[in-house]
């Protein structure tokens, strides 16, 4: 992804994997990771952001700050504002911005995420100010 190449099997293999996986073959952080690679290349899949976000919403305690923030950040860029997904992370974000564990570039692109989807979680905005 960040060598900006146009890679349409390689990201057709990649969809077709994540949709025949099964609940847990990916820890969540690999999941993170692969959202936002198909941001980044500016690939909307709804079934694989679908998908990804059912399984995050899952594991959503055991997602630490970075990959909240870039989970988010892919989500808002593609415009898949998937609410239960937000709710979730953005819970979690709460809860860890109290521990001071977010950094400032992941509090940054935490508030853009919500911004940019149009979603408003009163935890994740309070804990910000």
């Amino acid at each position: 992804a960040k060598l900006s190449l146009n890679h349409n099997d390689l990201f057709r293999s990649v969809a077709a994997r994540l949709a025949s996986r099964a609940e847990g073959d990916f820890k969540v952080q690999c999941l993170s990771t692969m959202a936002w690679a198909f941001a980044t290349v500016k690939r909307r899949n709804l079934a694989v952001f679908n998908s990804l976000a059912e399984e995050l919403v899952k594991n959503a305690h055991e997602m630490k700050p970075q990959e909240i923030s870039n989970t988010l950040w892919a989500f808002a860029k593609t415009s898949c504002a998937h609410a239960a997904l937000f709710e979730a992370l953005g819970d979690v974000a709460a809860s860890t911005c109290d521990a001071g564990l977010f950094k400032p570039q992941e509090i940054s692109n935490t508030a853009w995420a919500f911004a940019t989807a149009g979603i408003h979680h009163p935890g994740v905005f309070c804990r910000l100010e």
